[in-house]
């Protein structure tokens, strides 16, 4: 009947807005966004799942981006802080926050890289409270000291090693 008809179209209805409001809330949720993407760039996110990173789409706390021996990826965080990673690298969101109105206290960026490398310009969480800005390797905890800096886990013949540099700042 036609009364069914409308409660069924009614009922798509607000399920389809409940999905699309999911999806912004989630959405919402990104801490960053890739910028340029070649090769095979991936996330994994904390559950184990993996999805195939383009260019517009989103990072999670909790996501570690892998490329692969020929892919770069270059990501752009909420709080301006632009990367660059390197082939054959994993890096992982471990802790974020961002939001430009909250008390830079409230603010934290810890990132993991557990190999490869990256070259990052750091954004308004490392300008308002240093302190709350780190990356953890295998051999290190890196607090901000530069603006414009790299890492990198390199193997040159005698096992692993972390080569930093600082670029500007």
């Amino acid at each position: 009947t036609m009364r069914e008809n409308l409660t069924r179209s009614t009922l798509f209805l607000l399920l389809a807005l409940l999905c699309a409001t999911q999806l912004k809330a989630a959405e919402d949720d990104a801490v960053a966004r890739v910028i340029i993407s070649v090769g095979t760039v991936e996330a994994v996110a904390a559950d184990g799942s993996v999805r195939r990173l383009d260019r517009g789409d989103p990072i999670y706390e909790g996501d570690t981006v892998r490329t692969s021996a020929r892919a770069r990826a270059q990501l752009r965080f909420t709080d301006r802080s632009r990367m660059s990673i390197r082939p054959d690298s994993e890096l992982s969101v471990d802790d974020y926050e961002f939001q430009e109105s909250a008390p830079p206290a409230r603010s934290r960026s810890a990132l993991s890289l557990r190999r490869g490398g990256f070259r990052t310009a750091t954004g308004r969480i490392a300008d308002r409270n240093r302190s709350a800005y780190r990356v953890t390797t295998p051999f290190a905890v890196i607090g901000v000291r530069g603006t414009d800096w790299s890492a990198a886990i390199l193997d040159i013949g005698l096992g692993d090693n972390l080569f930093l540099g600082v670029d500007e700042g």
